[in-house]
């Protein structure tokens, strides 16, 4: 690994970290000040705004970093393709805009002042050149930027979001220093560029593009979002969404490291397939499935079991009916993975992104149906139960896709011990989980014992190769 590839690695491992304490910090205190109602306010307004938000970007920061990459040993390149995106974006912003603040005014749906706020985030889209500085690998930047914005963001929640009425001072505590290190990248940007003629530029060449990325961007959206969108709408109480909201906070910061394996595998997985070396690529996906499926197990066994301790002195009691969301929601930890794997690692790799495409888009479809049927009968717990059964049916239809390096047969070969290990660890620590009170004290006894139930069922019982090296290794760090 090169010097600059570890120091960027170190800088995103940092960011990563940033991203799990920040809602640790701020979750606790806005559960309390703003309870179901304005939590669920909140994230309904923000799931109907992100739509929009997406078609005032289209993908154009993935899309720029990869033609900022692409340019960068030639400057003139370099500044044409940089100012042509600029243009293109600033075009989609203020499209969106448009767009947006129609649809606001002209709808019947409410929260309109929290809808009118979120428009400074659309504004956010012509500023944001974070895309030039990842396609130069200058991380430092970014990183560093992002995680200033983070920090005043924080501190303007507790200095100015004081009562239930301010959660449009609560979304401006985000917008307002997103918006301003945004702006803070420019200083310093024409060091990277040259001179150039506008009559040159031609922005609009880059739209195909843009559009190819935003299909399956807006699939894999619709696939995350939908079940709040439709929560919303459907249910009678903004509270579900709140309830829902506070239920998925901690999944999805265990899926987005979960998912995360994907990300570091596509490159090796795209070599090996370009080198036609199908035997390590088959290898690497399955030893890949074993450790991230031991790991999902874990984490599922963590949500799953603290969830009833963990909720109500964290969130408050307002917030126990979020426990059951999270115990239905921490399913998705035992198929994200590997349909992360499967899909964004493997099917991208292999350039058999269609058949993905196909699996997301049919599993959305899925989703809206079950969402329909579901959230008007059972409501929050009814959008839970959609996602896993949306994301069940997606890990069959990427398994199939990908029977040609793994199926069902294969599969339980590699994950049965943690299968049972997980079973040998949940019956004891959930009846335990019962008989102790809410309190951080007892969360922590809950986390430690369920560390170390699995970790030496594993190890002592089936003798796990992988459990047992990872074990030696930080041993071996400290004798």
């Amino acid at each position: 690994m090169s010097s600059k590839l570890k120091i960027n690695a170190i800088y995103n491992a940092f960011y990563q970290i940033v991203l799990f304490v920040s809602p640790i910090i701020v979750a606790p205190y806005v559960s309390r000040v703003f309870g179901p109602e304005g939590i669920g306010a909140i994230s309904f307004s923000q799931s109907i705004f992100i739509f929009f938000n997406l078609l005032g970007s289209l993908g154009s920061g993935t899309y720029g970093q990869r033609l900022i990459a692409s340019t960068r040993n030639n400057i003139e390149d370099l500044t044409k393709s940089f100012w042509e995106i600029v243009i293109l974006k600033v075009f989609l912003s203020i499209t969106s805009i448009i767009i947006y603040t129609t649809f606001v005014f002209y709808s019947n749906i409410g929260y309109k002042t929290l809808l009118l706020v979120l428009i400074v985030d659309l504004s956010v889209n012509m500023f944001d050149i974070a895309w030039l500085y990842q396609g130069l690998e200058n991380f430092k930047k970014t990183i560093i930027n992002q995680v200033i914005i983070k920090v005043l963001a924080i501190v303007g929640i507790f200095l100015f979001v004081k009562n239930s009425e301010d959660t449009y001072v609560y979304l401006l505590c985000f917008s307002i220093p997103l918006l301003l290190g945004y702006i803070a990248l420019w200083k310093g940007v024409s060091k990277n560029l040259v001179k150039i003629k506008i009559r040159d530029l031609k922005p609009f060449k880059h739209l195909g593009g843009l559009v190819a990325l935003f299909l399956p961007f807006i699939a894999i959206l619709l696939f995350s979002k939908v079940d709040k969108l439709m929560l919303g709408f459907l249910s009678d109480e903004i509270l579900e969404v709140g309830y829902y909201e506070q239920g998925m906070k901690f999944i999805s910061i265990a899926l987005g490291f979960i998912t995360s394996f994907s990300v570091v595998l596509l490159p090796t997985l795209t070599n090996y397939f370009q080198s036609k070396n199908h035997k390590e690529l088959k290898d690497i996906i399955l030893k890949t499935i074993l450790r991230v499926f031991g790991l999902s197990i874990l984490l599922f066994l963590g949500l799953f079991v603290v969830s009833s301790n963990f909720v109500p002195w964290f969130f408050g009691k307002e917030f126990i009916p979020s426990i059951a969301i999270m115990k239905i929601l921490s399913v998705l930890m035992m198929f994200k993975g590997i349909n992360a794997i499967l899909g964004s690692a493997y099917l991208i790799s292999i350039y058999q992104q269609k058949k993905y495409t196909i699996a997301i888009y049919t599993s959305v479809i899925l989703n809206i149906l079950l969402n329909w049927l579901l959230i008007p009968i059972y409501f929050s717990k009814g959008a839970a139960y959609t996602s896993v059964f949306s994301e069940i049916f997606l890990f069959a239809m990427l398994m199939y896709f990908s029977k040609d390096v793994i199926n069902y047969a294969v599969l339980f070969k590699l994950v049965w011990k943690y299968i049972l290990a997980g079973i040998f660890t949940i019956l004891p620590l959930g009846l335990l989980a019962n008989h102790l009170d809410p309190s951080i004290l007892n969360t922590i006894i809950l986390t430690i014992s369920l560390l170390l139930m699995y970790g030496t069922i594993l190890i002592f019982v089936f003798k796990d190769e992988v459990i047992i090296t990872s074990f030696k290794k930080i041993v071996g760090k400290f004798y």
